[in-house]
Parts: C-alpha cells; structure tokens; sequence
C-alpha cells in the first residue's frame, strides 16, 4: 500500500496545527490564571484606605466648594481652626483664592483670601483631618 505524500503533508499540517492551537490555549490559561491571582491580591486593609481616600475627597471637594454641610464636616473644621489658632469659615467662591473669614482680637470678621498655591498647606492638613474622620466612622 502506497501513500501519496500530499496525504503525508495534509497530516503534518492538522498536527503542527493542532500543536500550535494547543499551545495557545494553554498560555491563555496561564495568563488568565496570572490576572485572577493579581486581583485577589489586593488586601482587605488595601481595600479600606482605597474607600478612605474617595470618601476623604468627595468630602473634601463638597467642604471646599459648598462649606460644612453636617456636624462631622464642621467638627473637622473645628480641628483646624484649633490647629491655626484662629477663628475660620470657609466661602466658597469659585475662581483661584481660597477665601476665609477670621476674627481679630476685637472679634471683628475679617475676610482673608490665600491664593491656591499658598492654600495647599492648609488644604492638604484638611486632607488629613477628613482621613481620619472617615476612618473612624468606618470602624464604629
């Protein structure tokens, strides 16, 4: 019995093919193994200071541009004012100052403005109020 060797090529090409697709499918398996333990790898602490950093500045942007909405927003403005040492009140205002209202030795209101720049410094210790506020209304 003899056999045309197209024949013989015909069965080398579904092979070759076959190998090929089998490799293929097995580094997709892999890689959709590497992706799943990537994501599991996240720790539930991760997780946590993940929720902390959107609500601190979901909170920290409605502070900024509408003022002290409940008690806990003006409880973090409490802390900075004791931290400044000066009576605050946040305006807001659109444009590129953050404007403040204080109140001199005579308890007179006296509105100052710091231009954005000057204002990260007290912004970002605001970041770090409303941080721990939130944290500890997560944990109760």
């Amino acid at each position: 019995m003899q056999i045309p060797s197209y024949q013989i090529n015909n069965i080398l090409k579904v092979y070759t093919r076959q190998l090929s697709q089998s490799k293929l499918i097995n580094r997709q398996k892999e890689f959709a193994q590497e992706r799943a333990t990537d994501s599991t790898e996240l720790s539930s602490e991760g997780k946590r200071q993940a929720v902390i950093e959107q609500v601190s500045a979901e909170i920290i942007n409605r502070i900024t541009h509408f003022g002290p909405q409940d008690e806990s927003e003006e409880d973090i403005i409490k802390q900075l004012k004791n931290e400044i040492g000066k009576e605050i009140e946040i305006i807001p205002k659109g444009g590129s100052n953050f404007i403040y209202n204080t109140l001199d030795e005579n308890n007179e209101k006296v509105t100052q403005t710091l231009s954005v720049e000057d204002s990260n410094f007290l912004i970002k210790r605001l970041e770090e109020l409303v941080k721990v506020a939130v944290d500890k209304n997560m944990e109760s």
